[in-house]
């Protein structure tokens, strides 16, 4: 049916300019061509004369507003702010924006530049939300759910308001791609009130490395005049164990 289609709009034009002999000709042509009675040929081209392609009509819709260098624009801004989600790269564009164009790095026209400051919050996400899609997953996740953790207390309130000696705990897997077998973690403790880090490396996330981590981190701690008295950790099974 396609070839059918191509050879008709072929012969659309000869078909519309030839007189009525011509267009007998042309007919009794395709006829034999396409093994189509005259009647269906002549439908046919009424059909062809019909459509858009053949016509040059304009194709309806909403004018496209953000081009391809706009959204190009928006994408060096957001892997320059780490990848972040769309609702923390909205009220930080004209931030970024400045500091290409003082450090010479921002080479778009002035026409992006604007449409970027006018942007919606919701343009935003829809982008970055689909860039993170295409991106994958940052890293495999060492932590799972379960009906125990639910039970472990937790902080709540305001981080802004302690005092030394308080801080977020917790560790990092460094195992490449795969979970399978031992592998160092880093273990680190952040004090919130001073910003203080300390960190310290163990061999696999066993009960007793964990709590070496945590007795040398106390350590580091005191050498500094810090007191830890309270500490804030995902629930993770290693910091419930009664070790810990």
């Amino acid at each position: 049916m396609k070839t059918k289609k191509e050879l008709l709009g072929i012969e659309l034009d000869s078909y519309l300019k030839a007189n009525k002999k011509e267009k007998g000709k042309i007919l009794d042509s395709l006829s034999r061509q396409t093994g189509m009675w005259r009647e269906s040929i002549m439908r046919s081209f009424k059909r062809l004369q019909m459509e858009s392609v053949y016509t040059l009509k304009k194709k309806r819709g909403r004018k496209v507003y953000y081009t391809i260098d706009v959204y190009a624009g928006l994408k060096q801004i957001w892997q320059a702010a780490n990848s972040c989600c769309g609702e923390l790269l909205h009220p930080i564009i004209d931030e970024y924006i400045s500091i290409f164009k003082r450090d010479k790095m921002w080479k778009h026209a002035d026409e992006v530049t604007e449409k970027l400051l006018a942007m919606s919050i919701a343009t935003v996400k829809r982008r970055v939300n689909g860039w993170k899609c295409q991106k994958g997953r940052k890293g495999i996740s060492t932590t799972t759910p379960s009906a125990i953790k639910e039970r472990v207390p937790i902080f709540q309130g305001s981080w802004h308001e302690v005092v030394p000696g308080f801080g977020q705990l917790d560790t990092v897997a460094h195992c490449g791609g795969s979970l399978v077998g031992d592998f160092m973690y880093s273990c680190g403790y952040v004090d919130v009130s001073s910003g203080w880090l300390s960190y310290t490396v163990q061999w696999n996330k066993s009960m007793e490395t964990t709590r070496e981590s945590l007795e040398h981190i106390q350590l580091l701690l005191k050498d500094y005049a810090l007191v830890q008295k309270n500490y804030r950790t995902k629930n993770i099974a290693r910091f419930m164990s009664r070790k810990v």
